[in-house]
């Protein structure tokens, strides 16, 4: 996300930049959209910023999961953007996948505890590749037969780490 994310203290790292470039960020990295529809003078929106967002395991799922997304619906792209996904109460709270279509949708605030088990729910039906621990990287194959060029069947050599060791 480079210079368009915002830390939080822990919290959710939210992406500030047009709409366009979180979903263009979401199909880079294979992670689901977050968008936070608000106003700046809604109450529940600044109770979820202050406590919600800030929240260190809320923003743990969320920054490995998605592109977050403050969206203000009454400034910039967000009066085209409330259009399109018919935002009529704030905060509205969306999952989207990285065209744009609404997988899952929360109008009112939330605590932290709800918000994290909806985002988790939701990762789960839609994503669930996002929950996965990263896996190892596999080992090279071993390879096939016996290490010894000019081995017979039955020959016995020294085994450097003690004892005697039959080829077989």
């Amino acid at each position: 996300m480079g210079a368009q994310a915002v830390m939080g203290q822990g919290g959710i790292e939210f992406f500030h930049g047009p709409f366009a470039k979180a979903q263009n960020e979401a199909e880079a990295t294979g992670k689901l959209i977050f968008m936070d529809a608000y106003a700046e003078w809604c109450g529940p929106c600044k109770y979820m910023a202050r406590h919600s967002f800030t929240d260190g395991q809320v923003g743990e799922l969320f920054n490995k999961s998605f592109v977050n997304l403050k969206m203000d619906m009454e400034k910039g792209e967000g009066p085209r953007l409330a259009r399109i996904y018919r935002v009529r109460a704030y905060p509205t709270l969306f999952i989207l996948n990285a065209e744009g279509e609404i997988l899952e949708k929360v109008v009112g605030g939330i605590g932290p505890e709800p918000l994290y088990e909806w985002a988790y729910e939701a990762i789960e039906k839609h994503a669930p590749h996002l929950l996965k621990e990263a896996e190892p990287e596999p080992m090279e194959e071993a390879p096939q037969g016996n290490i010894f060029d000019d081995g017979q069947e039955g020959d016995v050599f020294a085994n450097p780490f003690g004892g005697e060791e039959t080829v077989v």
